[in-house]
């Protein structure tokens, strides 16, 4: 018969299992979206990597070196790892799902800016939307989520309804969050050790 220890041990490796099973087959950022993710405060573990949850709702100052993950607008879940990317998919989603804006598309303005956002003819730091119609991506980190906030609101789209995620390098995280995962580390390595070693 198992002892009490090895079951424990057992137990915790299938529910570990289990957990990797769901997460290659759902985008994190779906899980996050029913309430399957882990996350401390802003933060969404996934494996060894995480991932901060953007609040789109407010201006965020503090976005230099960080790009972009997943974004779930309305069930639809896009994954680019470039700010530039990530605003021609998310302006193809938009039109494809609001095509009355088609039309109107060029007008869009940023407040923080006196440049053109779209275009019919490819300039510099231009990328394609579609044929036709390209995005300006010339852009910093900041901008450019400044951007997908203006194109939200645009199209008339709750921001709060939005789920985002970024990666951001750790030398740029809060030293609160690096001592989370510091500790987090810690507590999964005496739990192998106890587990796997005793």
């Amino acid at each position: 018969m198992m002892s009490d220890d090895k079951y424990d041990s057992f137990f915790q490796e299938d529910k570990n299992s289990d957990l990797e099973d769901l997460v290659t087959q759902e985008l994190l950022v779906e899980l996050l979206n029913k309430k399957q993710a882990e996350v401390f405060e802003n933060v969404v573990f996934s494996g060894k990597r995480r991932y901060y949850i953007e609040d789109l709702s407010k201006r965020d100052y503090t976005l230099e070196n960080t790009t972009p993950y997943q974004i779930d607008i309305y069930n639809n879940v896009i994954e680019q790892h470039a700010w530039g990317n990530l605003l021609c998919d998310v302006s193809r989603l938009l039109l494809r799902l609001f095509p009355r804006y088609e039309n109107d598309i060029l007008d869009f303005r940023c407040s923080w800016t006196k440049a053109d956002i779209f275009s019919l003819v490819q300039k510099t730091n231009f990328k394609m939307v579609h044929e036709n119609l390209y995005i300006n991506c010339n852009h910093s980190a900041v901008h450019s989520c400044w951007t997908l906030q203006d194109l939200l609101d645009y199209f008339k789209i709750d921001k709060s309804s939005v789920y985002f995620l970024i990666h951001r390098p750790c030398g740029v995280e809060p030293e609160h969050i690096k001592d989370y995962v510091e500790k987090r580390f810690i507590n999964g390595f005496v739990f192998y050790l106890k587990t796997k070693h005793v």
